[in-house]
């Protein structure tokens, strides 16, 4: 008996299981430690294996995966081979592109992938496995979501956006830029910035833009030449070496913020010119009321034979010119007295027709257009009348400078109901809105370009001359429609025409009241006792030189204070007083109140150079409240003391 033995050299054999098993090791780490999913597949969709990233990233534990199939994982789509394009190409190209598809984490979580597979052959080189490598671009999909809504953003904001390089050469545009100024995408991009700017502005825009940023208003070019206001600003964009690489503007059109800025500043311009015109008015209706006052006692007590009669005559013509020209002021600054009614425009304007034609000479054509269901306004009817005939008086002028209109003469006058909405209010600034009366003035004269119609509400401001034109007519207007809160607007453009709306608020009472006529102007006296209180020295003189000489008994005050005063140590009956309105110590509103408190039958006749707020409210007097207006004259003076002492 004996034992054989037989002994082999497994070496090799060992060599290779070691470095199978090292290699299955370095394999397990390396696919355990990718940074993106990794998960390994069998033909059929079962998962197999995958490291711990595919884990985290699907939010499944192992013990879960592993009872799971692929197609637990992906879309619906996945599920039926004839839709599974990755499955297809791998069996048949043994590789794939990479696809950004959607995976079904655990909860339900959509979780955006980008995909690459590759065929695992076994031994016998079949087809076995699919190798899934699976990286999470949730981050970059969230990123590029954001741009993309940034991109569109800035290509649907209102503001006009450019991009230039440090060289100032367009990269970028978005739509509003393209739509202010004019042109298409593709002939600005890679073209100079210049293209749109008149002149260099690098030492004002581009110098400053590079050390941090500017912002302020400029004047761009639109395409066709056209230049306009624009509010930029810029700011630098560096890289990640803090390197400037590109410069971005954003910017607006504010040519209709500019237009509103004119417009408001005219306005302002207007209410202090008024507010200047309306001091001057006061003052100098003082100084006239002495002026035409004595020209009245120097003729009264003189012969027209007097060598001095025609003088004097001459004097008091002069005076009662300046009193027009006052008048004209207070109309400006809406300081005028008024006696508004409730009128009907159409029939105002009828009646005026034939002095409009008288006014305007028969070469011109005037064509009415009334609208038949026109409403009423509350108006003094010989304030509508001084603008009618001042605005047609200014159409005349305008077309009569032009020296090609042979049977083209023509001024149309039309009236209609008008609603002023919010839209308008926004862009008209003065305006109200409601229902309002327009009565529109279209000429077919020579019209005006924005810079003469920027000034022709200003008094004194004309086009026809020295000779021709006072400066006081839309002027006047001006003050008599924002005296009454309407509203007024000049469209005009060169050898165009011109055409005035004016904007009365509607009334919405139907009563028409009627004028009183007025009575005769007469020099009647009487023997009363009148309190006359003045602080202007020559009104207080001539005034109770007049009243002296139609035969009253005067007593004279210089403010309320020593009125109050003399009324108390007066032992006779005092008939009448009469108070300026605007006096120091005691104005006479406060006057005539104290006055009643101590004789409550007493009469008070107020009176002033200019409308206030005491007696007045926007230039309408207040009820039962009598006034005469400086410059007054004897007749009228005389007329309104026996009116008030005979009511």
């Amino acid at each position: 008996v004996g034992t054989r033995s037989f002994m082999w050299d497994i070496t090799s054999r060992k060599q290779a299981e070691l470095a199978r098993i090292n290699s299955e090791k370095k394999y397990r780490e390396l696919f355990n430690n990718m940074r993106d999913g990794s998960v390994i597949i069998s033909l059929e969709g079962k998962i197999l294996d995958c490291n711990h990233a595919f884990l985290k990233l699907t939010g499944y534990k192992s013990r879960e995966i592993y009872e799971m199939s692929w197609y637990d994982l992906s879309l619906s789509e996945w599920h039926h081979p004839e839709k599974d394009i990755i499955r297809r190409e791998v069996l048949k190209k043994k590789y794939s592109k990479l696809y950004e598809k959607e995976l079904t984490g655990k909860g339900g979580k959509k979780i955006p992938v980008e995909l690459r597979a590759y065929l695992i052959k076994d031994d016998i080189n079949q087809s076995a496995q699919i190798w899934f490598i699976v990286r999470d671009i949730s981050q970059r999909k969230r990123i590029e979501s954001e741009v993309l809504m940034l991109a569109q953003s800035v290509r649907s904001v209102r503001e006009c956006i450019c991009v230039t390089d440090i060289n100032e050469n367009f990269l970028f545009v978005n739509d509003a830029f393209l739509k202010t100024y004019g042109f298409k995408r593709k002939e600005l991009i890679g073209n100079h910035i210049s293209i749109i700017q008149p002149e260099n502005l690098d030492s004002k825009v581009l110098h400053p833009t590079l050390k941090g940023g500017w912002n302020g208003e400029l004047i761009n070019r639109r395409k066709d030449g056209t230049k306009f206001p624009i509010y930029l600003s810029t700011s630098i964009i560096k890289d990640d070496r803090k390197k400037p690489v590109a410069i971005v503007g954003v910017s607006s059109d504010i040519s209709e913020s500019k237009k509103f800025e004119e417009q408001f500043r005219q306005v302002q311009k207007m209410e202090a010119i008024g507010q200047l015109a309306g001091g001057i008015a006061h003052d100098f209706n003082n100084i006239l009321t002495a002026i035409n006052g004595y020209a009245e006692l120097a003729l009264m007590k003189m012969e027209s034979k007097n060598p001095l009669f025609r003088e004097i005559t001459g004097i008091l013509k002069a005076g009662k010119r300046a009193s027009g020209l006052v008048r004209q002021l207070l109309a400006f600054s809406r300081k005028q007295m008024i006696e508004p009614k409730v009128i009907e425009v159409n029939h105002l304007i009828i009646d005026l027709d034939r002095m409009l034609h008288r006014l305007i000479g028969e070469d011109i054509n005037v064509e009415i257009k009334l609208d038949t269901n026109l409403g009423n306004i509350k108006a003094d009817s010989g304030q509508i009348e001084q603008i009618l005939v001042n605005i047609v008086v200014n159409a005349r002028d305008a077309i009569n400078q032009r020296t090609e209109m042979a049977g083209k003469k023509k001024i149309t006058i039309e009236t209609s109901n008008v609603y002023l909405d919010k839209q308008y209010i926004l862009t008209h600034p003065g305006s109200k809105e409601g229902m309002h009366v327009c009565i529109s003035i279209s000429d077919t004269g020579i019209g005006m370009d924005e810079e003469v119609q920027a000034k022709v509400f200003e008094p004194f401001f004309t086009t026809k001359g020295k000779i021709k034109g006072t400066g006081l007519g839309l002027a006047t207007v001006y003050g008599i429609v924002k005296q009454n809160n309407g509203y007024i607007y000049i469209y005009s453009e060169p050898d165009k025409g011109t055409t005035v709306r004016i904007y009365w608020p509607m009334e919405t009472t139907d009563e028409v009241r009627k004028s009183k006529p007025e009575s005769d102007l007469n020099f009647k006296g009487g023997k009363e006792t009148i309190l006359f209180v003045e602080d202007n020295e020559e009104v207080r003189k001539f005034t109770i030189t007049a009243l002296k000489t139609l035969g009253y008994k005067i007593l004279a005050a210089t403010h309320g204070v020593e009125a109050i005063h003399m009324i108390k140590q007066n032992t006779e009956n005092i008939d009448l007083v009469i108070t300026d309105v605007v006096m120091p110590e005691m104005g006479g509103k406060e006057l005539a109140e104290k006055i009643l408190n101590i004789t409550p039958n007493a009469r008070i006749l107020f009176t002033s150079g200019y409308t206030d707020n005491h007696v007045v409210h926007s230039g309408t007097l207040e009820k039962d409240v009598d006034f005469i207006h400086k410059p007054y004259s004897i007749a009228s003076l005389a007329e309104k003391v026996r009116q008030v002492l005979d009511t």
